[in-house]
């Protein structure tokens, strides 16, 4: 079967590629025809994927591998084997036909090399359209070991050759099977496994990107094996997130040939645009092709139980907790329950009526388990917190932010406050006026956050120097895109930046390579220049499909008021930045959006190729914290930011949480008006940005401790010798005189 990813980029295009083709030529020809990207592209795939299929039709190799297209800076486009041993293939696609190849324009001297350190070959197939080589090159760059397939010679092979041009059609269009990823448990993900298995009630705090979902999807591959055909409940605070949750929970269970239903509880669409994937995905477990429905009836969600139990299949719900309640009105016996950010149970926290999280625990089931990244707890532990044993019970398998960047498994966060200290709004376009037409630059933080030019300003200057310490940091600044979250402060400020701005349609005419993206319920979606309406039309999950294909290699802005939050896994984002106050929990899991790691590194550290906190190596070593100042309720969000990014670093085992009701800051300072010490003042005649980066230096467990000791030694907290003074001291590499 051909594998070259140009079966996928010409799919429903192949009758009209192939249709009365006979000869190199017309086929060649015919691929200037196709409406698909870029056409050079399409050249080179569709050769690289004709030279696949007359190796493989000819049966000139044993075992003829396609090299990801990925791999394609290497040069080598397949690998296979003759009696005399390994082959490695390249195709090198030319334009101009009679254009006679050479060295220095082709890199054969990359393709030589790569094909030896790479792959361990020295034999070598050269395939090109092309008339001819240099004899330059002839002379100076190929030997014995290379055997040259050109223009000529791949004609007499398959012009008129009516049985290939019929096998080549018939493969480019079956369908390649995926392979899919088998994904295996991390230490703490089998630890909390095993830890469920042996209590049927507890709840789980592991930092945002340590991998909740997998362990939900073990315990429901353990309730599988209790049960032939339990009926599994996975409820979470986003139709979207549910959509995450379940694809996830999907992907572990067929990749180990485990079968079952799935429907959605909620208003949405579960497979969404994503559906046909999730069919494919079947197929190529080997599972029969079903549909995955979405319902808010009691009466149909009863129907679907019941339907499945007659086919022997679990079921699997996932629903929102919004409509997780009305399992009340059936009669489906719940076996597990999960619980996915699970703080939104608590009262006073998250944007559920306190009945609806009052009949999340009416739901009768063996087994229940809560998950979260903020644990939240009430005061008393007879109320809704999660320190109430009898509705969560008790903690089951934590680890602290900390633990998990010790282990790798995350990126530790530091701190880049862009501080605005004074500015003149310069032409008309950059001005906002009160009801006098006087500057309106002393109002209060609503009135200086419809300045959208401020704000287009602090983002496009924050952006541009964040992108250079991702680069700087990386150890393959060509394989990182600098991606920045913006929490907006509201609509006014999210719609002006992308609709009234001047400053930030600028910036997207003179840098058309970085994407800007952003969402909202109330505008929809913005897709680097596309507009989708809301509410509906299905507006978040195109935005969710969007970004979660972004390359990893480029660059955005990605804006939203509250709807990237709790549990949405955005891959790549490098930074996040608020303009608002975002408190404890949100504060931690915005912070979390760019704490994930990098695939390549991730794939790296589990294959062990490289070792936890080894920064030097890794493409994304660390997270950032962007936090602009430019008023006194800026300021005041900077230090509670800031003492988040020092505990995640630093506290030592702890997990943090809150303890509800969430409360709101009082009491805010008055914006001060004028001067030069103002943050709003009305000079110099521009716009003044100050960049203060945290050097990511992660101290190890022994230096936190000490400086800690050493730092109450100086409050004058502990009595200590001078000896065990030095040796703190020493331990901190202080130059101290005693």
């Amino acid at each position: 079967m051909l594998n070259h990813i140009f079966k996928t980029e010409i799919s429903g295009q192949v009758d009209s590629l192939l249709s009365g083709c006979y000869t190199l030529r017309q086929f060649l020809d015919n691929l200037t025809k196709i409406d698909k990207g870029n056409i050079k592209s399409i050249q080179e795939h569709g050769f690289q994927c004709l030279v696949e299929a007359i190796i493989k039709h000819f049966n000139w190799l044993e075992n003829y591998k396609v090299v990801p297209t990925s791999e394609s800076d290497f040069l080598v486009h397949g690998t296979g084997e003759t009696i005399e041993g390994k082959r490695a293939v390249g195709c090198f696609y030319v334009e101009d036909e009679n254009e006679l190849l050479t060295s220095n324009k082709y890199h054969f001297t990359t393709f030589f090399s790569n094909t030896l350190q790479k792959h361990g070959i020295k034999k070598m197939w050269l395939f090109s359209n092309a008339v001819g080589i240099h004899e330059h090159t002839i002379d100076n760059f190929l030997d014995e070991n290379v055997i040259l397939f050109l223009r000529e010679k791949i004609a007499s092979k398959i012009d008129n050759n009516t049985g290939f041009w019929a096998y080549f059609k018939d493969e480019l269009n079956k369908r390649i099977p995926k392979i899919m990823e088998r994904k295996e448990f991390r230490d703490h993900q089998k630890e909390a496994v095993e830890l469920c298995t042996k209590s049927p009630k507890g709840y789980v705090p592991l930092p945002t990107g340590t991998g909740k979902t997998l362990i939900e999807a073990g315990i429901i591959e353990n309730c599988i094996k209790d049960i032939m055909i339990p009926c599994c409940v996975v409820v979470t605070p986003r139709i979207v997130l549910t959509q995450q949750v379940l694809h996830e929970v999907f992907s572990y269970l067929s990749v180990r040939k485990i079968d079952a239903q799935y429907v959605g509880l909620n208003s949405g669409k579960i497979g969404g645009e994503d559906e046909n994937d999730w069919k494919e995905a079947m197929l190529d477990a080997g599972m029969d092709e079903r549909d995955i429905p979405s319902t808010t009836s009691p009466r149909e969600l009863e129907n679907y139980y019941y339907e499945a139990k007659k086919q022997n299949l679990p079921l699997i719900i996932g629903a929102t907790y919004h409509s997780a309640p009305r399992l009340l009105e059936t009669d489906i016996p719940v076996y597990v329950l999960l619980l996915d950010e699970a703080h939104n149970l608590v009262d006073g926290i998250g944007r559920f009526s306190n009945d609806a999280k009052t009949d999340i625990h009416k739901i009768k089931t063996v087994k229940k388990y809560a998950f979260t990244a903020t644990p939240a707890f009430t005061k008393s532990d007879k109320g809704t917190g999660l320190n109430n044993v009898d509705l969560f019970g008790k903690e089951i398998g934590g680890k602290s932010p900390r633990e998990m960047i010790e282990k790798g498994e995350i990126v530790p966060p530091f701190i880049h406050r862009v501080k605005i200290d004074e500015y003149v709004i310069m032409g008309q376009k950059h001005l906002v006026l009160d009801k006098d037409n006087n500057p309106l630059i002393n109002g209060d933080i609503d009135d200086i956050e419809k300045n959208v030019e401020l704000i287009a300003t602090t983002v496009i200057t924050s952006f541009l120097e964040h992108k250079n310490i991702v680069k700087k940091n990386s150890c393959c600044p060509d394989r990182v895109g600098a991606k920045l979250l913006v929490v907006c402060r509201g609509e006014p400020s999210l719609s002006g930046l992308l609709e009234k701005s001047v400053i930030m349609k600028e910036f997207k005419g003179d840098n058309r390579d970085v994407g800007i993206y952003a969402i909202s319920t109330a505008s929809g979606a913005y897709l680097d220049g596309e507009f989708i309406e809301g509410p509906g039309n299905g507006f978040k999950e195109k935005f969710m499909r969007v970004l979660r294909k972004l390359p990893e290699n480029k660059d955005a802005i990605i804006f939203h008021i509250d709807m990237i939050g709790e549990g949405i896994d955005v891959p790549g984002i490098t930074g996040v930045m608020s303009f608002r106050d975002l408190g404890e929990i949100k504060g931690r899991q915005t912070t979390g959006r760019c704490m994930r790691l990098h695939p390549e590194d991730r794939r790296k550290l589990y294959a062990g190729e490289i070792k936890p906190q080894e920064w030097a190596k890794m493409i994304k070593p660390y997270a950032w914290i962007v936090v602009p100042c430019y008023s006194w309720e800026q300021a005041d969000m900077n230090n509670r930011i800031i003492e988040i990014a020092r505990e995640i670093k630093e506290e030592l085992g702890y997990n943090p949480y809150m303890v509800s009701p969430l409360g709101s800051f009082v009491g805010q300072p008055p914006i001060p008006t004028g001067g030069q010490d103002s943050l709003t003042g009305i000079s110099p005649e521009d716009v003044k940005i100050i960049h203060d980066i945290d050097l990511p230096e992660f101290l190890s467990r022994a230096e936190i401790e000490a400086r800690n000791k050493f730092n109450s030694i100086i409050a004058g907290k502990t009595k200590v010798s001078k000896i065990t003074m030095k040796k703190v001291a020493d331990c901190l590499s202080f130059d101290l005189t005693i």
